[in-house]
């Protein structure tokens, strides 16, 4: 069975994405919010490729007919990135500090997912759009779920085994008589870090003009389900990016003929919140102690004491990358860690650390839209987002091996990098045609 759904995934990711680039990413975002409960009630080899099988077949398409929703004119600069950040894994690959199978896990966490940049920076609009409203979709059938896995318990849905150990290993909601829930996710923090990573997309579509009355229903119950999912998973730290992606959005002048709706869907949510202790998990954070020794236990060891003694790394996929249970006996001095920036340089030594850390201000430095552009608030988000991801990767991993949220974390690192140009909406663009940065890649903006 778990061979039959790896055949299946890649089919569909491969067949989808000839009929539209969106129908592609859609799919491949599909199979990975399915990806952790489907592996769990398959708990069989071939099921940790799942995922891998539909992204294959997604690339595999995007190869032969490059130009299927995608504008490459302007991605130059983002594409020279992409070939010395993967160029730098593939040279650590070739240096045997691991098991061959190890590599070959350490090889795929630190490339695999790092093309959805270029993917992000050509996509059309028109392409774009049809996913932000999948997001909304598929954001509503996990809540759906999560809302069944929160009255009936998680045992119906995740049969205890070495695949969901993480599951059943976090009952310490209501004083330890509750799970956090994981919708259906491999585990909480997965279902926590997507819900976040949709809301720059919901939320930046939903004020465009031109939206119908179904378009905004719809994308506003994604948000809504977003937000309350974080509060279902109980996760402190995807709390903190809520807030911080809450607070941005709330604040912003695009948004000033609409904050009594956000005041009264918050309050909405507040309330449904301070009902039920399960959903409460966040105030904790008024515990310094507990605060600080959750830092504490993200750095483990110094990271300074990492760098001397690993200088080129411990080997890729030995530095924290999550290996399959089968693989484990393999790892050759496994050093244990919560740190994205730690297990970085474990994998890629402190050269391929410091090429994604100049990647990523890069990234952060660029400002490609003016503020006039009807696309600039959904870019704004996506910067903030992008800056909070990075600036709390410290905190833990997955930033870039997370399942699916680190393909919509490169994908909106190449919408940073390069937005939309062709916005089709009601606003005048005249003064995008004459933004200069615009008009030295390509034609003016219509």
């Amino acid at each position: 069975m778990a061979y039959f759904i790896c055949a299946a995934s890649f089919l569909a990711a491969f067949l989808l994405n000839t009929r539209s680039l969106a129908w592609g990413i859609n799919t491949v975002l599909t199979v990975g919010y399915l990806y952790g409960i489907t592996r769990a009630n398959y708990p069989q080899t071939a099921s940790h490729f799942i995922f891998d099988a539909a992204v294959i077949g997604f690339f595999l398409r995007v190869i032969i007919n490059p130009n299927n929703g995608l504008d490459w004119r302007s991605v130059q600069p983002v594409k020279e990135w992409v070939m010395w950040l993967i160029g730098w894994s593939v040279i650590m690959f070739l240096v045997p500090f691991q098991h061959p199978l190890i590599q070959l896990v350490g090889l795929r966490a630190n490339t695999f997912f790092v093309p959805f940049i270029l993917i992000g920076a050509a996509i059309i609009f028109s392409e774009y759009m049809k996913v932000v409203y999948w997001l909304a979709v598929l954001n509503l059938m996990a809540f759906g779920l999560a809302l069944a896995e929160f009255w009936y318990g998680i045992e119906p849905f995740y049969p205890e085994s070495t695949v969901t150990e993480i599951i059943y290993k976090s009952k310490d909601l209501a004083g330890g008589t509750a799970y956090r829930i994981p919708a259906c996710f491999s585990h909480a923090h997965p279902y926590a870090s997507m819900m976040n990573a949709t809301l720059p997309f919901l939320a930046g579509a939903i004020i465009l003009q031109g939206q119908t009355l179904r378009q905004r229903l719809l994308l506003g119950s994604g948000i809504v389900a977003a937000i309350m999912g974080v509060f279902f998973t109980a996760t402190r730290s995807s709390f903190i990016v809520l807030a911080a992606l809450l607070l941005v959005t709330v604040f912003s002048k695009q948004w000033k003929n609409g904050w009594i709706g956000w005041v009264l869907l918050l309050g909405g949510i507040g309330y449904i919140v301070s009902k039920e202790e399960r959903l409460q998990r966040f105030t904790t954070l008024q515990d310094t102690d507990a605060v600080i020794s959750r830092i504490e236990g993200s750095l483990n060891l110094n990271f300074i004491e990492i760098l001397l003694k690993y200088p080129l790394g411990n080997g890729m996929g030995a530095g924290g990358t999550s290996i399959p249970y089968f693989l484990q006996g393999l790892i050759r001095d496994p050093v244990g860690m919560e740190n994205e920036y730690s297990r970085i340089l474990l994998e890629t030594g402190i050269i391929g650390l410091l090429l994604w850390i100049t990647f990523f201000i890069w990234v952060l430095q660029r400002n490609p839209i003016p503020t006039t552009h009807p696309f600039y608030f959904t870019w704004r988000l996506m910067w903030y987002w992008c800056f909070v991801s990075v600036a709390t990767a410290w905190l833990g991993t997955g930033l870039m091996i997370a399942i699916p949220s680190s393909v919509i974390f490169f994908l909106t690192l190449g919408i940073v990098v390069n937005p939309p140009r062709n916005v089709t909406t009601r606003a005048a663009l005249v003064e995008v045609q004459n933004y200069e940065s615009i008009a030295r890649d390509r034609s003016p903006v219509t």
